[in-house]
């Protein structure tokens, strides 16, 4: 019998990041609820150059990303 993998592309934490972001969750706040170090979820969310693959990630970090939930959109304050 065959384990999962260490490492996996990070196409599904990227587009779930993406979403996170659109959201209004910032890399520090995604990195805070996923328990990553801040520098990885840049890294992830970076586009490749053409002929350029991105590197695999840990399961464990791309799980602990697709992990948090959808945040309410933020509204911007109402004017002073």
């Amino acid at each position: 019998m065959r384990g999962l993998s260490a490492r996996v592309p990070p196409h599904a934490a990227a587009r779930w990041a993406v979403r996170l972001r659109a959201q209004g969750m910032s890399a520090q706040d995604i990195a805070d609820r996923a328990g990553l170090s801040v520098t990885l979820v840049p890294r992830i969310l970076r586009i490749p150059t053409p002929g350029q693959t991105p590197r695999d990630i840990a399961r464990a970090s791309a799980d602990a990303i697709l992990g948090i939930p959808l945040p309410h959109r933020r509204s911007p304050a109402p004017p002073a």
